[in-house]
């Protein structure tokens, strides 16, 4: 897993209930795109967006619904407009979004030294502490690409990217 410094400037967001912070480096960009489901996609893979004349692959942590998003009438299999965070990850050759309900502001963090998260939570997911002492999910973009390029590398490999 990447490390990160001690003390780190982050970008709060929502993601349905939940609040979860980016390192500013990983973040490109806020952006809406729409999102089209990718059949056999690995777990968090929510599907292909555009964005200009990018493909992007969209990560979900949510389902749409916990997101405040609602399809069109045909829901299951629909394209749909979401929110998400622009991973700024030069290593990947493929553009990465995280679905987000609500972009909030930039914060202080610390990572908490617990060595590993919850079985139920991937572990590009870890324990932080904002500086105001709330506890919040930091997101490992590195690492998050990392895992999902390997363990989607199905459906990374119809989107073009590395698998």
């Amino acid at each position: 897993m990447s490390s990160q410094p001690a003390d780190t400037l982050g970008l709060e967001f929502l993601i349905g209930a939940q609040r979860f912070v980016l390192a500013a480096e990983s973040v490109a960009q806020i952006v809406e795109y729409e999102v089209s489901p990718l059949p056999h996609a690995g777990r968090w893979v929510a599907g292909l967006g555009i964005l200009g004349t990018k493909v992007l692959v969209s990560i979900a942590l949510a389902a749409p619904r916990a997101l405040g998003l609602r399809a069109g009438p045909n829901a299951a299999g629909a394209r749909r407009s979401t929110k998400g965070v622009l991973l700024n990850v030069p290593s990947s050759s493929v553009a990465w979004a995280l679905e987000v309900s609500e972009v909030s502001s930039f914060v202080r963090t610390e990572l908490d030294a617990v060595a590993a998260p919850p079985s139920d939570v991937p572990a590009w997911i870890r324990r932080a502490r904002t500086s105001d002492g709330r506890r919040i999910g930091w997101v490992d973009a590195q690492e998050l690409v990392r895992a999902l390029s390997l363990d989607g590398g199905r459906a990374l490999a119809s989107a073009g990217g590395p698998g």
